[in-house]
């Protein structure tokens, strides 16, 4: 059974009553919020994703940005800024500081992936209603997304060995000294056999 487009999930999202959306991780219900009416910040957003919606984003983009603008709308009502034109770039920095030293249950900050899924999400955001005239001027433009993160892999090294023994050929550097960097044959029954490694791991 084929997936619904990403309108009819916003339209089907929509119908839903505002005492069954509930949400996760905490937060308030949506139905705490300022109402989404008008221009305040609530409306934008319904007008946003139905936006994204409307250029054939897939649903699962448009419920992780539904989500991650969710978590600044609560944080703005709380601070009683409902609408765009209160969202100035000193308070996108708070929020930014916010997130940063916000802490989980668990005791554990928020990774650095997750700050910068909520932020670049607010970046589209605030672009958008620049180009719907509904902002002068954007004050999420010159916010800087935190930097990503660089991990080494688990296993950075691993060890290798023959399975079975082959003959020593010069290395690229003509010296004789070690193994080829090329794949190593031998003759068995008189036809080349390519060599075999395995992992020791």
């Amino acid at each position: 059974m084929p997936g619904k487009s990403g309108y009819e999930s916003v339209q089907r999202w929509r119908k839903v009553p505002l005492e069954k959306r509930g949400t996760r991780l905490g937060l308030r219900r949506e139905e705490d919020l300022a109402p989404a009416a008008g221009t305040n910040l609530s409306a934008c957003r319904d007008d946003y994703l139905e936006h994204l919606a409307v250029k054939n984003y897939r649903p699962m983009t448009i419920n992780g940005r539904r989500q991650n603008l969710l978590y600044f709308l609560e944080w703005a009502h709380v601070r009683d800024l409902d609408q765009p034109g209160q969202i100035t770039r000193k308070i996108l920095e708070g929020y930014c500081r916010w997130l940063h030293h916000y802490r989980k249950k668990n005791g554990k900050p928020l990774s650095v992936k997750s700050q910068r899924d909520r932020i670049q999400v607010l970046k589209q955001f605030f672009s958008y209603l620049c180009k719907q005239d509904r902002l002068d001027a954007n004050p999420a433009s010159e916010i800087e997304i935190p930097r990503a993160e660089r991990r080494l892999p688990r296993q950075p090294f691993r060890k290798w060995t023959r399975s079975s023994p082959c003959p020593t050929s010069p290395t690229r550097s003509g010296f004789g000294i070690g193994p080829s960097w090329r794949r190593s044959t031998r003759q068995v029954s008189g036809a080349a056999k390519p060599c075999a490694w395995k992992s020791a791991t």
